[in-house]
């Protein structure tokens, strides 16, 4: 689909729809993928009480001394990081050893984020702590992550009993806190997307954590990142800080985020080929940084971004490489933020890098590379995520595990 839009995010299929209307992209930003779990749990602090005796009077000090230590240690040491597995049809979570941490009983399970974790019973959504805990009952129609201490839900209302999967009738949307308190009630089939910065945007620009609209020069937004957020005026998109107000003027054909400095830009192709967008690279002054020259170019990550190349592309060095692959042109690579292609267009698609590794599609299976291009992981699974906390999600026909760094399975695949 080809014209003038933003984008919020990646599924994990092989294209990205770029160019689109503001419902649309809401409509994939809800579609959330496996969130990160970023809140650690609060360690409990060190009691004290009275000394009784001389003695204890002069330990006093040196214990409390080191249970103020022990404590610190405690509040230091990371969350368990838990990882949703599938045994048997249910859904459970595992540690990052591939030991069992709650037993797999749930419909679905999603990633933890912000130290809660969304799961599903009988078409409906609730959430559950790092023990296990159901904190927010089961009452969604759909809930996503929870980000800046709120979380996306469809309030549900079935008129014809929860068992009925299919159905999921609804009285509205909105966001609820960690208690499952409704904060802010929208309208139902209203877009929203989570917060980021203190805004989430909605339909017609941007919303505060009072639910209250939060004005800004533009008439359709995206999330924050990096600090900016793209906006459209007209037909072209430009970006806000936060204060609203634009700091890079609307001049792109399209805009995606910020990451590591720059964000990826189309302008419009030339005569005839104008709706064919080429993409490129800004700084946050709003100066291109890497020529407008690719036909499509992913967010950057670990000092790399994802490009979809014309048929003629520079090597390392900067010259012309000319066709570097029969497929090349049809072909995904790597470019840095130099502008040259360290990483040559071989493969079907690519995604973001994360913890050292790029996840690429060669033919119809998933592997991943290092940043020198050398494959680590050849290319075997159906599906795949990028690396989380150490572990990387792999499915094998309808099977799903996870491996470490090597490739060495931390949990088999399961179904």
């Amino acid at each position: 689909m080809n014209g003038s839009g933003v984008e919020f995010g990646k599924e994990a299929g092989m294209r990205r729809l770029i160019g689109m209307g503001m419902g649309c992209v809401l409509m994939m930003a809800a579609t959330w993928a496996w969130g990160e779990e970023t809140q650690a749990d609060s360690a409990p602090s060190a009691g004290s009480g009275q000394a009784s005796s001389p003695q204890a009077k002069a330990e006093g000090p040196a214990k409390a001394e080191a249970a103020v230590e022990e404590g610190a240690a405690a509040k230091a040491e990371p969350p368990v990081m838990l990882f949703p597995i599938v045994k048997d049809g249910k859904w459970g979570y595992m540690d990052e050893t591939g030991k069992v941490a709650i037993e797999p009983q749930y419909q679905l399970a999603w990633d933890f984020s912000e130290g809660m974790g969304t799961v599903a019973s009988n078409a409906l959504r609730g959430f559950v702590d790092r023990t296990g805990n159901l904190v927010i009952p089961f009452q969604y129609g759909w809930a996503g992550k929870f980000s800046e201490g709120l979380a996306r839900v469809d309030f549900h209302k079935n008129r014809f009993g929860t068992h009925i999967e299919w159905y999921r009738a609804t009285t509205g949307r909105g966001y609820v806190d960690k208690t499952g308190k409704a904060v802010i009630r929208l309208g139902y089939g209203t877009p929203f997307a989570d917060f980021s910065d203190g805004v989430a945007v909605t339909r017609g620009g941007y919303i505060g954590k009072d639910g209250k609209p939060v004005s800004c020069e533009g008439e359709e937004g995206s999330f924050f990142s990096d600090g900016l957020a793209a906006v459209r005026k007209g037909a072209l998109w430009g970006y806000i800080d936060r204060s609203m107000k634009l700091v890079i003027e609307p001049q792109f054909a399209a805009a995606r985020e910020f990451s590591q400095g720059l964000a990826a830009v189309a302008q419009e192709g030339p005569g005839e080929k104008k709706q064919e967008l080429k993409w490129g690279y800004i700084d946050k002054s709003g100066k291109i940084v890497i020529p407008c020259e690719f036909r499509d170019a992913d967010r950057f990550s670990e000092g790399l971004a994802a490009v979809l190349p014309e048929l003629d592309v520079r090597d390392a060095g900067g010259a012309s490489a000319g066709l570097l692959s029969e497929a090349a042109g049809k072909s995904w690579g790597y470019v840095n933020k130099e502008g040259m292609v360290p990483i040559k267009p071989r493969y079907d698609y690519a995604w973001p890098f994360s913890e050292g590794l790029g996840r690429v599609l060669v033919g119809e299976k998933q592997g991943y590379v290092d940043t020198s291009g050398r494959m680590v992981i050849e290319p075997k699974y159906d599906s795949a995520w990028e690396f989380s906390k150490g572990l990387g999600r792999v499915g094998v026909g309808n099977r799903e595990g996870y491996i470490d760094h090597g490739g060495k399975y931390v949990w088999e695949p399961t179904e």
